[in-house]
């Protein structure tokens, strides 16, 4: 590699010097030489360089490679971690709100690795919110299922899954091993599913949740909650799911023609939420 001046300097053969005299910003051909040299990079979620060592490389001063990094992070190609460094962020898996849909299988379309982990399968008392989500009496004794999601081996998803008992009772652990919730319970079904009602926000990782996700506590998590209809209106399945943000994000088609149902329905409200742990795992509730 060449340093500002030219110069060979060990290490990096991919830096270019810079052009001091060039009416483009240093920040800007700084960015694009990184961006360049990141996406051949493979490894992902490792440490690629800190602000001193890329300032040292290129001979500028730590307020010019903050710049460069600054747009970089804006892009999602990279993410910051105080006091160790910029580390390459991994490719994101996509989800629809457009439609019903099996959400592994379209990872696995997309070129990942997807599996399953079993936390825990057991008979549990429906709080408030998940009473009254299933339409039951508080304390009726749901199916509750706790999994975490793996894509290409990084655990990005932590899903918490309350069955009505009247499909619950028909369920068992090796249902639900291999297979999504929604996949085991349809399987006891002698009326038709109608759809999902979709509620999502933004919350911070707990403790507990940081730990099964690999991440630190206080880290940004989507939450999904979910609510599965069947039949007459009725709910099947209550879920509320946290998803790793800087692994997971959403896409839906907005039409400008109000005769078009695509995106009939999506709504946005701000509603504070607050986390509570209760035995370990992490619940949330809506705060009106």
């Amino acid at each position: 590699m060449n340093d500002a001046n030219g110069n060979a300097v060990a290490g990096n053969p991919s830096i270019k010097p810079l052009g001091r005299e060039s009416r483009v910003p240093l920040y800007v051909q700084i960015k694009r030489q990184l961006r360049e040299m990141l996406e051949k990079q493979e490894k992902h979620e490792e440490r690629v360089f800190t602000d001193q060592e890329l300032a040292a490389l290129f001979g500028v001063a730590r307020m010019t490679v903050r710049q460069a990094i600054k747009e970089l992070v804006d892009e999602g190609l990279v993410y910051r971690v105080r006091g160790l460094g910029t580390f390459l962020s991994s490719p994101k898996v996509t989800d629809s709100l457009q439609q019903w849909h099996n959400r592994f299988e379209d990872w696995a379309v997309q070129g990942h690795s997807v599996s399953m982990e079993i936390l825990d399968f057991r008979m549990t008392e429906a709080g408030t919110d998940i009473a009254r989500r299933l339409l039951l009496p508080e304390r009726t004794e749901v199916v509750y299922i706790s999994r975490l999601w793996y894509v290409d081996g990084v655990p990005m998803g932590l899903g918490y899954f309350y069955v009505h008992p009247s499909i619950g009772c028909l369920l068992s652990r090796s249902d639900v091993e291999h297979q999504h919730v929604y996949a085991a319970v349809t399987q006891h079904l002698t009326k038709p599913i109608l759809g999902e009602q979709v509620e999502i926000e933004a919350a911070v990782a707990s403790n507990v949740m940081a730990a099964r996700l690999r991440i630190r506590e206080g880290d940004p998590v989507l939450v999904r909650r979910v609510t599965q209809l069947y039949g007459d209106n009725e709910p099947l399945v209550a879920a509320n799911s946290f998803f790793r943000a800087d692994l997971y994000k959403y896409s839906v088609y907005v039409s400008a023609d109000p005769r078009n149902s695509v995106a009939k329905g999506l709504s946005a409200r701000v509603n504070p939420v607050v986390e509570h742990v209760v035995a370990g795992d992490v619940q949330i509730q809506s705060r009106d």
